[in-house]
This record gives C-alpha cells, structure tokens and sequence, in this order.
C-alpha cells in the first residue's frame, strides 16, 4: 500500500532476546495483542476525526455516520511482518479516499483524465469536492500514544506469561 506510515522502535534488544526466548507461538500471540491494544487510540483519534454527512443520502450514497462507525484495527496473520492496520473497513473503504483526498464529481456516466489532460468518457464534469484529511492528522495526533500503548501491553502481556509459567521473564 502506498499510503502506509508508521513506528519503527529501535534499541529493544533485551527485548528482543526475552522474546527470542520464549516459543515463537507465544511471542507472536503477545505481540499481535499489543499490536490491537496500539491501534486502539489511533482508531478512536480517526473515528473522532472523521467526517460526519449531515443530510439524508440519496441514491446509492453512504448512510450519516456511517464512516465514523466503520474505522476497524486489524492485525493481519498472513504476513511476515507483524503491523496493525487502522482504517475504514469494506463498507466506507472506497469513500474514505475520495474524503481524505478528494475527487471529481461526474454525472451520467464515468469520465477518466487521458494522457493528453483531457477528461475523456460519457460523464460530465459537474465540480469538484475538496479533500478533507482525516487519517493522516489523526495518526500524527496519536502515534506517541499508541507507542506508549504498545509498549506498555507487551510488558503487561509478557508479565502474565511468567505468572502462568511461575517465574520472572522481564527484569526492571
């Protein structure tokens, strides 16, 4: 995706080896935990920032609110690297682009801007919808805190598996 940003936490080595140190199973289940719980006050942020339609919907448009109730923390399993994604979900995905960004509105048909800069298909150009940045600003407000969050759930995380395991995994 090229709209991904994100934390890089750097120097957690012992960290790391109290990690490396238990079985891959466990570590990952931690951290994907921690992940959730990170995304958590970055979702609420985009949620708070969201746009909200103020009129009825006509047509096939989305319902009032509808974007604000549809921002979702994932933990994907499939991949290598071990990331939350927080975002508008199936339903709004498609919306919150043109929102964040911006687009064209064209009635009767589609319309495509060719490579000579010329709009060219059935639909008209009828205006223009300014962007309205919601995700960006809402990550910028939140990282810190989602980092602290991150952080401080692996710990707790980490700390409940030595209880259940009868012995001290982190030092202080």
């Amino acid at each position: 995706m090229a709209d991904e940003t994100g934390i890089q936490i750097q120097g957690l080595s012992d960290l790391q080896a109290t990690l490396d140190g238990l079985a891959e199973k466990d570590s990952n289940r931690m951290i994907r935990g921690a992940l959730f719980d990170a995304g958590e006050p970055v979702q609420l942020a985009v949620s708070q920032r969201a746009p909200e339609r103020s009129q009825l919907p006509s047509g096939t448009a989305l319902p009032p609110g509808a974007l604000k109730m549809d921002i979702v923390v994932r933990v994907p399993r499939a991949s290598n690297i071990l990331m939350s994604l927080i975002g508008p979900d199936t339903l709004t995905r498609h919306a919150a682009r043109w929102v964040e960004f911006g687009h064209r509105m064209v009635r009767g048909g589609n319309s495509t801007l060719g490579r000579n800069g010329k709009y060219h298909g059935s639909g008209q150009h009828v205006g223009e919808v300014p962007e309205h940045p919601f995700m960006r600003p809402a990550w910028e407000e939140s990282k810190a805190l989602a980092a602290e969050t991150f952080a401080a759930s692996l710990r707790s995380r980490i700390e409940a598996y030595g209880k259940r395991r009868k012995r001290k995994i982190l030092s202080e």
